[in-house]
């Protein structure tokens, strides 16, 4: 029998808990709901005197867990294993954390998952409050992280593995968010725009990539193309909670790397092990996709993404004339607008920059999921609560241009213009 210890989250749960698939492994460390980025921060003394006896939690676990992310005993925790193996994923970094100012510098006290409650918030507050002359407590999202410090702190978790575990005895498995999930009718649906997958799992690849290259010697165990969500999912519907297929794949993988004689048998059995998880993959998406088009007008619905395409060039003709460039510039200087923002960068809005290259109009920033910024213009995280302040904001999305306005109308006081909206006022002057 085997004894791994795991890094991971609810993945690497249900991994191992297929009935009589797993009879060769002994789970002996799990960690989970810990981010990296607070993983890595150095240990205060004055967290000694915390108390989390009495804070909210539903289980042992996630009071073991929340206990050694707290207090930063986690690394302890992982010399204590005796452990052959480490089972290593990241996705816990797509996790908000809570921040407070030690000295001049952003301190990562915690990880704020969706089960740290209000009240364990509060409570944590109240301790900072008093224990360190009145600091603060606030939530931040990875996404707003510096570069340098998210590479730092991977490179740091990947240093701390290092000195339990040599790195031919660690395995990464490199997950990704779905962007789709069977529902329980049998039918294909798209995770809603709340997830944020596109945004995640940029972050995921960027930081598995930097994890991968810092444990050299490592084996990885790739994510299948077409592993899509489950909503009949044990625990519910959540783009990494994924049909039992994928389970399967992966655990056949683990026992892969551990039973190959040498990397040339392993690559070549994790390559084939992969190749036939696709293409049970992509039956099992293609009989989903069956059923969903028999209930939905497919055809409908291609027909209006080559309308928005249509529009797209016809706008493209349009702007290039100058006419069109005279009446936005003068429409601009009417209202008065002297700085503008943008939603989404789409070739509407490479349109707009491009036309007001020569004119007095600032481009205060652009609303994208990048992590820096484009051409010396200011990126801002969709995700983000505080949009900065403009004379006005263009919606370049055609798609969700009437969700993004919803949204816009709680986040922004100035006005917000689809492109509809540009062309109808222009088309009256």
């Amino acid at each position: 029998m085997k004894k791994l210890c795991i890094w991971g989250c609810c993945i690497e749960r249900d991994l191992f808990g297929i009935p009589n698939d797993n009879e060769e492994f002994q789970i002996d460390r799990f960690v989970s709901f810990t981010s990296p980025l607070s993983f890595t921060e150095k240990p205060l003394e004055m967290l000694n005197s915390l108390d989390l006896s009495i804070v909210e939690v539903d289980s042992n676990f996630r009071r073991r867990n929340m206990e050694m992310d707290l207090k930063k005993t986690g690394e302890n925790y992982f010399k204590e294993t005796t452990a052959e193996w480490c089972l290593v994923d990241i996705a816990d970094i797509r996790l908000d954390l809570l921040q407070t100012i030690i000295g001049n510098r952003n301190y990562f006290l915690g990880t704020k998952t969706s089960k740290f409650t209000t009240y364990n918030k509060n409570l944590l507050a109240q301790w900072l409050k008093k224990e360190y002359q009145g600091a603060t407590l606030t939530e931040i999202s990875p996404f707003s992280v510096n570069t340098d410090r998210l590479k730092k702190s991977i490179i740091g978790f990947a240093e701390i593995l290092k000195k339990r575990f040599p790195t031919n005895r660690i395995i990464v498995n490199k997950v990704r968010m779905s962007e789709y999930y069977e529902s329980k009718t049998g039918v294909l649906i798209q995770f809603s725009k709340s997830w944020n997958v596109d945004m995640v799992n940029r972050l995921l690849d960027e930081c598995v990539n930097w994890l991968i290259e810092a444990l050299e010697d490592c084996h990885v165990i790739e994510m299948p193309t077409n592993t899509i969500g489950k909503e009949a999912h044990k625990w519910g519907p959540s783009p990494l909670h994924y049909i039992d297929e994928y389970y399967r794949y992966g655990l056949s993988a683990i026992k892969i790397i551990l039973n190959a004689n040498g990397k040339k048998q392993e690559k070549f059995l994790l390559s084939e092990n992969k190749r036939k998880a696709e293409l049970k993959f992509l039956e099992y998406m293609t009989d989903v996709a069956k059923r969903t088009a028999q209930r939905y007008n497919i055809k409908t619905m291609l027909n209006e993404e080559k309308n928005i395409k249509k529009y797209y060039s016809t706008l493209k003709k349009i702007a290039m004339t100058t006419n069109f460039k005279k009446k936005i510039v003068e429409f601009f200087k009417e209202k008065g607008y002297k700085s503008v923002a943008f939603y989404r960068k789409t070739d509407i809005t490479d349109l707009f920059c491009k036309l007001f290259e020569d004119e007095s109009i600032y481009i205060a920033y652009i609303v994208e999921n990048f992590r820096e910024n484009i051409d010396n213009i200011k990126i801002i995280p969709k995700d983000s609560n505080i949009y900065p302040s403009a004379d006005l904001i263009i919606i370049c999305d055609l798609i969700w241009e009437k969700d993004i306005k919803i949204k816009l109308n709680k986040l922004v006081d100035f006005p917000i213009y689809t492109i509809d909206n540009i062309l109808e006022i222009l088309n009256n002057k």
